[in-house]
């Protein structure tokens, strides 16, 4: 704290040293300190979501660079083809992946 605030403003704000990080045990932490870090207001409730995140993510990086890799060799196809047959499938691939990573995504969520 600055010199300059009043005394009550410097007592009523945590110093470094009563401020402490979340930690993973469970316990209240001692009166004067404050928990830091995922899911510190809630408590533990976070933990069952990383663990679906840490999985949704990597899958969902892998699957995205299989689908453009997929829609990339089938786009060297239809480029030959006619301009009717390239709008419908560059508009259906620019589109298709959103679904199932909206799903993707609220699975990492918790939600359904």
């Amino acid at each position: 704290m600055p010199p300059g605030q009043p005394a009550a403003a410097r007592a009523a704000s945590p110093s470094a040293a009563t401020l402490s990080t979340c930690d993973l045990s469970g316990a209240t932490p001692p009166a004067g300190q404050r928990r830091f870090g995922l899911g510190a207001a809630a408590g533990l409730g976070h933990v069952r979501r990383m663990s679906r995140i840490a999985i949704a993510v990597p899958l969902g990086l892998i699957s995205f660079a299989a689908y453009v890799a997929l829609v990339v060799t089938l786009a060297d196809h239809v480029i030959a083809l006619h301009w009717a047959v390239q709008v419908p499938f560059f508009l259906l691939a620019g589109i298709a992946w959103a679904f199932p990573a909206r799903w993707l995504m609220f699975w990492a969520a918790g939600q359904r």
